[in-house]
């Protein structure tokens, strides 16, 4: 394995030019220079990121010139919430806690949302549901964290910097204003008018943490930010954990939202905010089912009984059949809690 840490040069020119994705040449000299031209071509390249565009750039032409095996391996980057991002938080926040339990409708919107457009994308492009084919939305509780995850479009590390770290849409200005206008714990509807309910994790989590695989790109990569923070990383996911396609946002609840990791609590938002999801939303819950289990205790008498029987005829006794009862066990299993369609959708009868 080489690694090219290209963008570290101690060459001041070529450390300039290496800023710019758009010479090539430069680049390519500097990977040079690192003695790539003499490797064999099958030998795995690591370009170590550190300004963006450029290795993505450089690992596309050498592409071209027939090396297989060239990876992009961004560096965990720390940046700055874009001000009314930060603005938009502090309000979500404080306005909405009386009315928290809304994190989850938002989240799962935003999962739904990223589905259609992959199933938009499968019209034309049926590749990407290669490995993923199912269409869902699963939500799991777990030791204070509860995960909802989807098999939907995914994000690049650009994507994720743009949705998630900045508001370029129109709408937040106006969000903003009418959201100050409403008395604390104000219409939470608007949250998800105007498309920011990513933010309403929050209300709920002191660590977000979002895996997310793009169908269009090979790297999977994780946002992470802290509650009343002012700024999140975003770096390379190495958990090995790989969706194949899709985003998982992992929330590290507060500790007076806890109770919220409860399939039961969970399965009741799920029914009361997002039953008529068109998508099928997959619940991690528990129930019990019956099953046929051998009564010892009875068995025992019924063959006591059988051997006195033999004893008093002077017989040998035979083996009597198990006596079976019905015993509820617990299994845990991914169900679907939005069954019921609305009527608009329903065949008519």
């Amino acid at each position: 394995v080489l690694e090219v840490e290209y963008a570290n040069t101690e060459d001041k020119r070529l450390r300039g030019q290496l800023r710019d994705p758009n010479s090539i040449e430069a680049q390519i000299t500097a990977l040079q220079v690192s003695a790539l031209k003499r490797i064999n071509k099958g030998t795995k390249v690591v370009l170590l990121d550190r300004y963006g565009p450029a290795a993505r750039t450089v690992a596309k032409e050498l592409g071209r010139k027939g090396y297989t095996k060239v990876f992009v391996v961004a560096a965990e980057e720390t940046y700055q919430y874009q001000a009314e991002v930060d603005r938009l938080m502090d309000m979500i926040v404080n306005s909405l806690y009386s009315n928290r339990e809304v994190f989850l409708r938002e989240l799962i919107s935003n999962a739904s949302d990223a589905l259609d457009k992959v199933r938009f994308v499968a019209v034309t492009k049926p590749e990407v549901m290669k490995g993923r084919e199912e269409i869902e939305i699963k939500v799991k509780a777990d030791k204070n964290t509860i995960v909802i995850e989807d098999s939907g479009i995914g994000m690049t590390r650009e994507q994720l910097l743009s949705n998630l770290g900045t508001i370029a849409r129109s709408g937040t200005r106006k969000f903003l204003e009418m959201q100050k206008e409403q008395k604390a714990g104000g219409d939470s509807n608007l949250i998800g008018q105007f498309g920011v309910g990513f933010y309403s994790a929050f209300l709920v989590a002191d660590r977000v943490v979002v895996q997310s695989k793009s169908a269009d790109e090979g790297q999977q990569w994780v946002w992470e930010a802290a509650a009343g923070s002012h700024q999140y990383k975003i770096y390379e996911d190495k958990s090995g954990e790989d969706l194949v396609r899709g985003t998982r946002v992992t929330l590290h609840l507060k500790e007076d939202a806890q109770e919220l990791a409860d399939p039961i609590r969970l399965s009741r938002l799920i029914k009361q905010y997002s039953q008529f999801i068109s998508f099928p939303i997959k619940l991690y819950n528990m129930k019990k089912e019956p099953a046929k289990v051998v009564d010892a205790e009875a068995t025992k008498r019924k063959q006591d009984a059988e051997n006195k029987r033999a004893t008093e005829k002077a017989e040998e006794p035979v083996q009597v059949e198990p006596v079976m009862k019905t015993e509820y066990q617990e299994v845990w299993d991914w169900r679907v809690e939005n069954e019921n369609k609305p009527l608009w959708t329903r065949a008519p009868k």
